[in-house]
């Protein structure tokens, strides 16, 4: 549902070691349920979360709030602009940025829920995909007694799915963590530079300055 990206906070975000990857649980607004979310690096960039959330921070004040959003108790809140809004309105919100970037005779195919839709039938494509790898992620019933013996904060159970969506032929492939290092020695050189400008302190710092 399109309106639920509102209720992502980092509070629930942290890193797994055991797989390597971030998690960002996943609160459904029908269910009330949750599960967990694992984010992966792409070789390409707008398929990359770690690039597209850093482009969040940077280019789009991810990480500032106002005086009013801390008095509200949203510093913790990723995507505070969302979260002041009712449900409808943050879905409608999402649905409008999706058509303002498509062509007029082909705009209203498309809504917020299509992203949802599109995660599902492109993992779905996948040979090896089953409604199990699927479920993880998706938060569907597989009208399955064994379901109730999963556990949804698992965040390995998702991997196999996020492997499909980012072209892995292997579903069980290894989550390769992204590092400056591999930027090379002039261009880490750069990286840091850039960094420092941009983010005089961490998060919990910058929200609080």
């Amino acid at each position: 549902r399109g309106g639920e990206a509102k209720f992502q906070t980092f509070r629930d975000w942290l890193f797994d070691y055991l797989w390597n990857v971030t998690n960002t649980p996943w609160k459904e607004k029908k269910t009330i349920q949750g599960y967990a979310m694992p984010r992966v690096a792409d070789e390409k960039w707008y398929a990359d979360w770690y690039f597209i959330m850093g482009m969040y921070g940077m280019c789009e004040k991810g990480l500032y709030r106002t005086p009013q959003q801390k008095s509200a108790g949203l510093d913790q809140v990723v995507f505070p602009l969302l979260h002041q809004m009712k449900d409808e309105r943050a879905s409608t919100m999402v649905t409008e940025t999706i058509r303002s970037a498509l062509p007029a005779e082909v705009m209203n195919f498309f809504s917020a829920k299509s992203l949802r839709q599109a995660g599902i039938n492109q993992a779905a494509l996948h040979p090896s995909m089953t409604l199990f790898y699927l479920s993880a992620i998706s938060g569907h019933d597989i009208d399955s007694s064994t379901q109730y013996y999963f556990d949804p904060t698992d965040v390995g159970r998702g991997l196999p799915t996020i492997n499909a969506l980012h072209g892995k032929v292997d579903l069980k492939t290894p989550v390769a963590v992204p590092t400056l290092e591999a930027l090379g020695a002039g261009d880490l050189n750069s990286a840091l530079k850039l960094m420092d400008q941009v983010f005089q302190c961490n998060r919990w710092g910058f929200v609080h300055c």
